[in-house]
């Protein structure tokens, strides 16, 4: 067991270490690609295109372009940190950023399903220590599940607290979920069973809160 559990980890930090690489050179080519908006902005300044009457249109061009840019080169950043998650089983860290960054990678899911995701209490820094990856995981899933359940138009609310013990997320819908994901998810029980955090899930006629209990320190 012992064997399988640090063959895991590698694996993860191989997959890990080549994202992150990967994400590394996407970035550069994001960045040549902001200098030469630049260069085709200052172009449509210039007086033969001002004469031409290009300078509206390359003007409309390049807005467009900056916009995706600045979009690709915030997804890039996120995968950057979701791809480090990996870099060591247990570590200390900020779980406000980490389901900051589950929420926001998140989205694509979420919008699919047309429905909007909210999270609340990320403002200030939350230090525990924990297998990251597994905390992702466990995050990622609660969320999925409420997307899963989910309508067009809801709202699902993500929410992080300190307690006594460390720290409470929950995933609030509003719809009812037919079963408790502590009990039916195999997957999920297990990551949270290995994070030594408490999953529940409790409902009433028009709600539903997955709650994940973490401890401060693994």
């Amino acid at each position: 067991m012992a064997d399988e559990r640090e063959l895991f980890q590698k694996s993860s930090a191989f997959t890990g270490q080549i994202t992150a690489s990967v994400t590394h050179e996407l970035s550069n080519v994001l960045g040549t690609i902001e200098q030469v908006i630049g260069l085709i902005d200052d172009l449509a300044l210039t007086e033969p295109v001002q004469a031409a009457g290009l300078t509206d249109r390359l003007v409309s061009v390049v807005g467009r372009i900056e916009n995706q840019t600045q979009r690709g080169t915030e997804l890039v950043r996120r995968l950057n940190k979701f791809a480090h998650l990996s870099d060591a089983a247990v570590s200390d860290g900020d779980l406000a950023a980490l389901v900051e960054n589950i929420t926001a990678l998140s989205q694509r899911f979420a919008g699919l399903k047309k429905v909007h995701l909210t999270a609340n209490g990320l403002g200030e820094p939350l230090a525990i220590t924990t297998d990251w990856l597994a905390t992702a995981q466990v995050v990622f899933r609660c969320i999925q599940l409420a997307i899963q359940n989910a309508e067009q138009d809801d709202t699902i609310e993500i929410r992080l607290a300190p307690d006594a013990d460390g720290a409470v997320i929950s995933v609030e819908s509003p719809r009812e979920v037919s079963s408790d994901p502590g009990l039916t998810d195999h997957e999920t029980a297990l990551l949270a069973k290995k994070l030594g955090a408490r999953l529940t899930g409790t409902s009433d006629e028009d709600r539903f809160a997955i709650t994940l209990r973490l401890p401060r320190n693994l």
